[in-house]
């Protein structure tokens, strides 16, 4: 019986945890932080390196994200393709990004006509 209510602890917990874990949503904010940002030049053929900035974007409503500031994404309004639990996609007319949230942080992947870009930032939820 005592191992019984142990099991019993250990699960509701674990559906505590899980159960407060936020979600993305309208009106969600973040800064971050980039750790890596590489690009792929589909013209030249080529893999380059880049400064790694800080940038913002927001959720303002259920079909936009926006990200804020000077940085790579400086003022880009994109179209939320899909929202999920961990997982963004986002289109323009240029090309499409999809980002997933891990804990605190955020894999980038973009593709556009040009080339497609790699970014890993640490993000904080405001």
């Amino acid at each position: 019986m005592k191992y019984l209510l142990i099991l019993l602890y250990f699960i509701l917990s674990a559906g505590a945890v899980n159960a407060n874990a936020k979600a993305l949503a309208v009106g969600d904010v973040f800064t971050c932080q980039m750790e890596a940002f590489v690009q792929w030049d589909w013209e030249k053929t080529e893999l380059t390196g880049y400064q790694k900035e800080q940038f913002k974007f927001s959720i303002t409503d259920e079909n936009t994200v926006k990200f804020d500031e000077a940085s790579y994404f400086e003022n880009l309004v994109l179209n939320i393709s899909y929202i999920g639990y961990k997982i963004l996609a986002l289109n323009s007319e240029d090309g499409n990004i999809v980002a997933k949230l891990k804990d605190d942080k955020f894999s980038i992947v973009a593709i556009s006509y040009d080339a497609s870009d790699f970014i890993t930032a640490k993000c904080e939820r405001l």
